[in-house]
């Protein structure tokens, strides 16, 4: 289904490189503390797991009600195929589906938002830490 937002189209982003140029100018070391920061609102406005990502990738999305909307969807083991919203999010990114599985199984024994907070491995604070180490991996190994 394509996203509400006119310059995102989901679709076309599922593990592409479109992004990379985009997401290379960002400042990586930051991407990390501001994702949690938007995770658990310190200082910014609280979002889900997966809006944490997004906000953190383009303060702009942050403020762009439209965008915030699409990603809601995908917090709370919402995500398509029961995923993480982080997981996904990574997907959406750029990071190829079968990486993520295999992270997340080795890692929380599952990528599926349910399994992980069924087994206790990994609260969703560190979910969202996890997404944004595969996205910056990613653009590191571009």
């Amino acid at each position: 289904m394509p996203s509400a937002h006119p310059m995102l189209d989901i679709a076309d982003l599922e593990g592409s490189n479109r992004n990379k140029s985009f997401i290379s100018k960002i400042d990586i070391c930051m991407l990390r503390q501001k994702a949690q920061d938007y995770f658990l609102g310190k200082g910014v406005k609280k979002l889900n797991c997966a809006q944490s990502i997004m906000a953190a990738i383009d303060p702009e999305n942050a403020s762009n009600e439209v965008l915030l909307n699409e990603f809601a969807k995908y917090g709370g083991g919402r995500a398509p195929e029961g995923w993480c919203g982080p997981a996904y999010v990574a997907s959406l990114m750029f990071v190829k589906k079968e990486v993520i599985e295999k992270i997340y199984t080795e890692r929380v024994g599952s990528v599926k938002c349910a399994e992980i907070r069924k087994n206790g491995k990994m609260p969703c604070e560190v979910c969202v830490e996890l997404g944004v180490e595969l996205i910056e991996e990613s653009i590191e190994s571009k």
